[in-house]
């Protein structure tokens, strides 16, 4: 190592450092749309498990569930909530965007979330 390099940076030592710092931001968001996702299906499946009793109703229910999806700031418009009743069962079916901004790039995921559980009346 010569005397001129020592304690500079190289234009490819800079780049090569913003890359590798916007990787893990990217890999950061990425890893947050999908716990985001696992942590709205479950706030749904709870939310219909506890408003499920027999003095609930459908409409009830579905909003419930519209609730949640604003509370994640989920793309407006693009959600879309069904809860019906066959039987014994409750079926849930929910469908959603979700955006994730990578600064240089937005990436929306449509998201469809399917779950059944027993019912208590209805």
């Amino acid at each position: 190592m010569n005397n001129r390099q020592a304690g500079k940076i190289t234009l490819v030592n800079l780049i090569m450092s913003v890359l590798v710092c916007y990787g893990a931001f990217a890999a950061f968001k990425y890893l947050q749309a999908g716990t985001t996702k696992k942590q709205i299906g479950k706030e749904i499946y709870d939310v219909v498990g506890i408003v499920r009793g027999s003095d609930s109703t459908q409409q009830t229910a579905e909003k419930a569930i519209l609730k949640i999806l604003a509370k994640y700031e989920v793309d407006p418009g693009s959600e879309s909530a069904t809860v019906s009743v066959t039987g014994n069962q409750v079926s849930i079916e929910v469908d959603y965007a979700l955006t994730v901004n990578y600064l240089i790039f937005k990436r929306t995921e449509q998201v469809h979330y399917s779950r059944a559980m027993d019912s208590y009346g209805y």
